[in-house]
């Protein structure tokens, strides 16, 4: 199954989330892999969801830890997600919007990879 056939599974949250899906593709080329139970958004890893469609339908965003206007914070609350990840619920299209300006900001984001010490 594919993440569009998950995503067509959510009753009246279908068009959200193909939304969601053309947005993330727009800002920059890649693929989504099923992980566990997440869709990451490869190479980059700046976006997942979570698509919930069997016993209830729900979608979640996941995005890098971010800043956003406290608006947007108010609109679409944020707690902490599975690999480091910020957790969205995105419940109605009244989200949308929120959403997106996470998911932008997280793809801004730059990412700092550690180095491993050096033996001596």
């Amino acid at each position: 199954m594919t993440i569009e056939d998950e995503m067509l599974q959510l009753g009246e949250l279908k068009h959200i989330g193909m939304a969601l899906l053309q947005f993330s593709r727009s800002l920059i080329a890649g693929e989504f892999v099923k992980t566990g139970a997440a869709w990451i958004y490869r190479p980059n890893n700046f976006v997942g969801f979570e698509i919930r469609f069997k016993r209830t339908k729900k979608l979640n965003v996941l995005t890098r830890p971010v800043r956003v206007p406290d608006e947007v914070k108010q609109l679409l609350r944020n707690w902490k997600g599975p690999l480091g990840y910020l957790r969205l619920e995105v419940d109605s299209p009244r989200k949308l919007a929120a959403a997106c300006t996470y998911i932008e900001a997280s793809w801004k984001r730059p990412v700092y990879r550690r180095r491993r010490p050096r033996s001596t």
